[in-house]
């Protein structure tokens, strides 16, 4: 018996930025590949793309090789024709022109941030957006959403039939070291930040993650740095920029730098290292479809401070410490919360994290994803 094949749409990866959407690609390619039992073929545009998992070392090195063959001299990669695929399945990871026709498409939607709050999105990228979601949703055989949260959003604005629509959550990016920290490394970590506790926040610096909240916390409460630091780790994305939010609350970086450090992008290593010696995740987004730094807190075991909108209360489940992310008394007033358990009941918490964190893995998400596709496609 033949195996069934897949059209694996890898576009995502070609992007110059690293996205959650790149990132939830580049974990299902990974897998797809190892899977003896299906045919996967990878393509972009209107070419097949002969792909192996030694191309898969990590995301930079990937994308090289992509896009190394599309180059028109490449012997990677040839046209897909069009009688080829008339009744094939083809899997999509993000929103793009559809250029081939296949007998039946499923597209993972990752949030409906563009049509529910266009306000934390730059104008043009809505205008070009919104038209291309609507095709390729109402286009789509079916639809894997990665969170509950996206699923509701979906089935109401667009009054698609419920049986069209499927949750499949993430996975983590990436793992703790093993074994933990030492106590020898901690009091490395405790002798470079004194006896405050360590907040990290990771996201980019744009509207919807909110880092607002945080200097209108510390405007209005200063005495706050004297039991806390924030590591922000993030790019500069679009709308105000960190110092710009900063000032907008009389604050200014440079004066705050003893207490809050902003590292711009790290390395997957660096932020490893973060996590591992961060004592609590702190993210305050307004709007997720998933809410990956999230996920990653509860691996590594930390308690997570986090909004209590959208998906995030699926992600942190019971393990994770909720705030209106509208409210500066709801963060501090949890803030003090978590603190307090962390000096009564730390093991509790920590194991609390880590069978929350289980719940969520790119097998399982990979192995939901294969049996709808045999089973509908």
């Amino acid at each position: 018996m033949s195996k069934p094949t897949f059209y694996f749409n890898v576009e995502p990866l070609l992007d110059s930025m690293y996205t959650g959407v790149a990132l939830y690609t580049f974990s299902i390619l990974q897998i797809a590949l190892d899977d003896e039992n299906i045919n996967w073929k990878a393509f972009a545009y209107d070419k097949l793309i002969i792909l192996s998992r030694d191309e898969l070392v990590d995301q930079e090195s990937c994308r090289k090789f992509l896009r190394e063959s599309l180059d028109d001299s490449s012997e990677k990669c040839e046209v897909i024709k069009s009688a080829d695929i008339k009744l094939s399945t083809a899997l999509y990871f993000k929103t793009v022109e559809r250029v081939l026709d296949f007998g039946f498409t499923a597209e993972v939607l990752h949030d409906l941030s563009f049509l529910l709050c266009p306000e934390f999105h730059n104008t043009a990228t809505v205008k070009h957006m919104l038209p291309s979601l609507n095709e390729a949703l109402l286009s789509s055989d079916i639809i894997f959403t990665v969170s509950e949260s996206t699923k509701l959003d979906l089935l109401h604005y667009y009054q698609l039939p419920e049986e069209k629509v499927y949750t499949i959550y993430a996975g983590p990016s990436i793992k703790p070291p093993c074994p933990e920290p030492n106590s020898e490394e901690r009091s490395k970590v405790a002798l470079q930040f004194g006896k405050k506790l360590n907040v990290l926040l990771i996201a980019t610096i744009e509207p919807r993650k909110n880092h607002a909240i945080l200097f209108e916390l510390i405007s209005s409460h200063p005495w706050i740095l004297d039991f806390y630091n924030f590591r922000l780790v993030g790019e500069e994305g679009w709308g105000l920029t960190l110092e710009e939010i900063a000032y907008n609350y009389g604050l200014s970086l440079d004066s705050l730098k003893s207490n809050v450090h902003h590292f711009g992008y790290v390395s997957e290593e660096e932020k490893l290292s973060m996590l591992t010696d961060a004592d609590i995740v702190f993210y305050p987004s307004f709007f997720e479809g998933f809410g990956m730094p999230v996920l990653e807190g509860l691996v590594f075991g930390k308690p997570v401070l986090c909004s209590d909108t959208t998906s995030l209360p699926e992600v942190g489940g019971d393990a994770a410490f909720y705030f209106d992310p509208n409210s500066v008394s709801s963060l501090l007033n949890k803030l003090f919360e978590v603190t307090k358990f962390l000096g009564e009941n730390r093991q509790e918490l920590v194991t609390r994290c880590k069978e929350q964190s289980i719940r969520f893995t790119w097998e399982k998400t990979y192995d939901l994803l294969v049996n709808i596709l045999l089973e509908r496609g």
